[in-house]
């Protein structure tokens, strides 16, 4: 899995986002798509019946993303319901990616790594007639101005055993019984651009009244535009209001990932209308314990009420796990690297005037340090009072709230633990080696003793304090979902959705969870064609489950 807290993919992180933001801003690439010949609509309305999957969130690490690209690739899957007989399926017709197709960052071998690799290595190849992919790009696939996508998803190629079809970053399938599928990309900025409201209003002029759409986004715009801001509803809110409506069709289901767990949310005055999240196809977890989200309201003409009616792993579980941060040290061992050079240098700088105040507590001394002498020994230190400063204002922009009150008062609490933990390492440092020497005085050995001294305690204490942070911000209140469990970089808790639209006319959704995956492959005996290149090793096995009974729309 991506150490997200390793301090180099930090950088990279970070560099990736500004320029992409920058970029994002000022130059889209759909423009340079909507020049390129129309995209028609891809039609399966002939079939009787059909089988569709759905995915988002892959690419992270290889034992959760080949868990779930071998279970998707099986021709077929017995899953079994907790209260219910076993339920037959079969490996979807279409398979459908949900954004972010790779972690962290989006390049030719990041992809080839850690999404084509895993995909191939299920299904290297299939026998006829081929199932066929389509994706939508996430934030990280926008990572490099979305080249890398259009490359791998838009020049009609071979994904493993899959066969691409799409030339644009977004599209429209007809489907059996007068239902659809509409795959929308909405870029950096929660934006649909105007060639893409275009293509779908040309879309609604072959629709008739009736009609039933599917549609996929990157992000659960009903969860954000809940919890943020209205911005991530508006752009999709004018597709459903506006077009969808327009030509006589209704939404009845909205998908997406980003949010790595499962969750369901039902309309209140109409349950076969759902809003679902399943970003579960190999990213780290995201926890279903955070901002509440209970129940949500869509839509502002005719606003519409959802409650939520599931949700995988459950609260109690994640609660839980998030009890792991408190091993920070250990699970994001090289973030320690960042925090023991910092204290290091802080404190380096600080030394000569705390050591100045250090008299009072070497042997035979009659008086305890003062708080006012840690206090002037920072203010006599220019260049330690802007280390302070930064070290402040880098925390205050990293906590996570909207609530300027809350980011303020939390991210300084946050950073005058670390500004504690500095004094209290330079001040310990101090009195196992060379007790009483200014730095001055000191050898060479005792020097570099002295640095090591501070430099572990700035391992161990900044990143326990880290975890620490991200324990009570997610426990109490409610903050920091994303970076209290990306630091946790839990490859199990996966999921995925299978649609099926019967002959009958009705669809059912079956989402499917494994609980735990493999973290040890081997080699298939004799594979054929169909078949996966790898299987758990050991005793392990892939054991998948429905998360909750078949969803009937």
């Amino acid at each position: 899995m991506v150490g997200w807290y390793d301090p180099l993919q930090l950088i990279d992180t970070g560099v990736q986002v500004a320029v992409s933001e920058l970029i994002g801003s000022r130059s889209d690439y759909r423009v340079i798509e909507g020049l390129s010949p129309a995209q028609a609509v891809f039609d399966y309305a002939t079939e009787p019946e059909i089988w569709i999957d759905y995915v988002a969130d892959l690419g992270d690490g290889w034992d959760s993303t080949y868990a779930i690209a071998s279970t998707l690739a099986a021709e077929q899957l017995e899953l079994r319901a907790r209260a219910a007989g076993p339920v037959a399926t079969a490996r979807g017709r279409i398979l459908i990616m949900g954004g972010d197709e790779v972690y962290p960052t989006a390049d030719r071998d990041a992809y080839q790594e850690r999404t084509v690799g895993p995909y191939a290595c299920a299904l290297e190849e299939s026998s006829p007639p081929h199932p066929e992919l389509f994706a939508i790009p996430g934030n990280h696939d926008w990572y490099d101005g979305l080249v890398s996508f259009s490359r791998l998803f838009c020049q009609g190629r071979w994904f493993g055993g899959w066969q691409t079809r799409q030339r644009r970053s977004y599209f429209a399938l007809r489907l059996p019984h007068r239902w659809w599928i509409w795959g929308v990309d909405i870029q950096l900025e929660s934006d649909v651009d105007q060639p893409q409201v275009e293509y779908f209003r040309a879309v609604a002029q072959s629709m008739q009244p009736g009609d039933r759409v599917i549609l996929v986004t990157a992000e659960p715009h009903w969860v954000y535009g809940n919890i943020y801001d209205s911005k991530y509803q508006k752009s999709l809110a004018f597709l459903e209001e506006n077009i969808i409506n327009g030509a006589g069709a209704s939404l009845q289901v909205a998908l997406a990932g980003d949010l790595h767990h499962y969750r369901r949310h039902e309309s209140v005055d109409d349950p076969s209308k759902q809003l679902i999240t399943s970003g579960g196809g190999g990213a780290f977890l995201h926890p279903t314990y955070g901002p509440s989200v209970s129940q949500i309201t869509m839509g502002k003409k005719m606003p519409v009420t959802y409650q939520l009616k599931a949700a995988y792993p459950t609260e109690r579980t994640c609660k839980r796990l998030l009890l792991r941060n408190l091993l920070f040290p250990f699970i994001n061992p090289q973030f320690g690297l960042f925090t023991g050079l910092m204290y290091l240098v802080l404190a380096w700088l600080l030394q000569p005037s705390i050591e100045r105040e250090l008299s009072d507590l070497l042997p035979g001394a009659n008086s305890g340090m003062r708080l006012d002498a840690f206090l002037r020994a920072i203010l006599e230190s220019p260049s330690g009072v802007l280390w302070i400063v930064v070290i402040i204002a880098g925390f205050i922009f990293f906590t996570d709230t909207h609530s300027r009150i809350y980011k303020f008062a939390a991210g300084g609490l946050h950073a005058l633990s670390h500004l504690a933990g500095v004094l209290a390492t330079a001040i310990i440092a101090s009195l196992i080696v060379g007790p009483g020497k200014p730095l001055n005085e000191l050898s060479s050995l005792q020097l570099i003793g002295r640095a090591i001294a501070i430099f572990l305690g700035g391992y161990l204490i900044g990143s326990f304090l880290m975890g620490m942070y991200l324990c009570i911000s997610l426990r109490v209140f409610r903050r920091h979902s994303n970076e209290a469990f990306s630091s946790l970089r839990i490859p199990d808790y996966k999921n995925f959705l299978r649609l099926h639209i019967g002959r009958d006319g009705g669809l059912t959704i079956y989402p499917v969870g494994i609980e735990q995956v493999p973290r040890v492959w081997t080699a298939a005996v004799n594979p054929t064609l169909d078949k996966p290149q790898l299987v758990p090793g050991g005793n392990q096995q892939i054991t998948v489950h429905l998360i909750e009974s078949p969803i009937r729309v």
